[in-house]
């Protein structure tokens, strides 16, 4: 156990000793990521017209005492919290209220941005290629246009544009390529022959004058196929520089860079 001003991994959300009045009553696998939420206190992400900042990259996990902690049967239980990639931070989530305030070690980062095949997460605190800064997407039914899909996203410009704002309000700084030493990059993708699940009308079929059910419309729902896009608001170092840490925050602080 350490103190969270210290460099850490996990942070205990609940304890409690077997039998003891606070023992969860439900299954671990759903309380312990509830208790994770709860410790976090639901921070708001970013948003923009377009673009969504990620969440919090993390994990819930349920722990038992070692053997040598146990006073006869009995040894404590607890629920703790970590970022997805295990990653080493000072610090507490607790309570968070921007998801722009989370520790880099609770970012979404990647290698491999060069060579897609080889694109991989990776935590923030180590070095990466490249940091996501947003999320966005869409679906458009095929009965709801004739357009090809590369005309189902929106307007290449306007997803660059909002790409800036976005990393603008999360790098703390007017200039987010720190005089071009960093790169904005939109990667996108589109599916066509996409399958999403549309839930029926939820008014039961009305019984007719003859006793037969009247047509209100699919109580049931339905797959509906059509296309859908993504794409992905990155930021990366120029001249192929590697990042050592997130840049979300960063203000006016030199650039962590190698």
């Amino acid at each position: 156990m350490v103190s969270c001003d210290q460099l850490h991994q996990q942070e205990v959300v609940a304890s409690w000793m077997p039998q003891a009045e606070n023992e969860p009553s439900e299954p671990y696998q759903r309380f312990c990521p509830e208790a994770a939420a709860a410790y976090l206190g639901d921070p708001t992400p970013t948003l923009n017209p377009i673009w969504q900042s990620p969440g919090l990259h993390y994990e819930a996990q349920y722990l038992t005492a070692p053997a040598g902690e146990h006073i006869h049967w009995l040894g404590w239980e607890a629920c703790v919290i970590q970022s997805a990639y295990s990653g080493r931070y000072a610090g507490s989530v607790r309570g968070l209220q921007q998801v722009a305030q989370r520790p880099s070690a609770y970012g979404s980062c990647a290698f491999g941005y060069l060579v897609p095949p080889t694109f991989a997460n990776i935590n923030c605190t180590e070095p990466h290629e490249v940091e996501i800064l947003g999320t966005a997407d869409g679906f458009m039914p095929d009965s709801a246009t004739g357009d090809s899909p590369a005309t189902l996203m929106p307007d290449p410009d306007a997803l660059q544009r909002q790409c800036e704002r976005l990393a603008v309000e999360l790098l703390d700084t007017p200039d987010p390529t720190y005089d071009k030493q960093l790169v904005l990059d939109i990667r996108t993708a589109v599916t066509p022959g996409s399958v999403v699940w549309v839930p029926g009308d939820s008014n039961q079929a009305a019984g007719s004058s003859d006793g037969s059910a009247a047509d209100t419309g699919n109580p049931i729902g339905s797959d509906q196929t059509g296309t859908s896009w993504s794409a992905s608001c990155l930021i990366r170092a120029a001249h192929l520089g590697v990042l050592t840490n997130s840049l979300i925050g960063n203000g006016a602080k030199p650039l962590p860079i190698r």
